[in-house]
């Protein structure tokens, strides 16, 4: 969902809160806009599934590993962490 339409969700309407693959491509003030907003929407769970290494994925741009998303962990309290199922095993899922 592109953050102008994530904005326009009600405060606290969200129970889970999905993303997959994307948050750790992204510049890391696009990352802290999209966690804030995801914050405001979402009343219960967050869960991602994002690249755990920091690597250059081109364009001089490096990718941001989901351990230093600015998830508060007062609002987001972590009950699960572990190597994603897939072929990839550098994603890591959060919830």
């Amino acid at each position: 969902m592109p953050i102008f339409e994530l904005s326009k969700l009600k405060s606290n309407s969200v129970d889970l809160f999905v993303n997959t693959h994307s948050l750790s491509e992204m510049e890391y003030h696009s990352v802290n806009e999209y966690i804030q907003q995801i914050t405001i929407v979402t009343r219960a769970y967050f869960y991602h599934k994002n690249y755990e290494l920091r690597r250059n994925i081109g364009y001089g741009h490096m990718e941001i590993p989901a351990a230093s998303f600015p998830i508060n962990p007062q609002i987001f309290q972590l009950i699960y962490r572990q190597k994603a199922i897939c072929r990839e095993q550098k994603y890591w899922e959060y919830l």
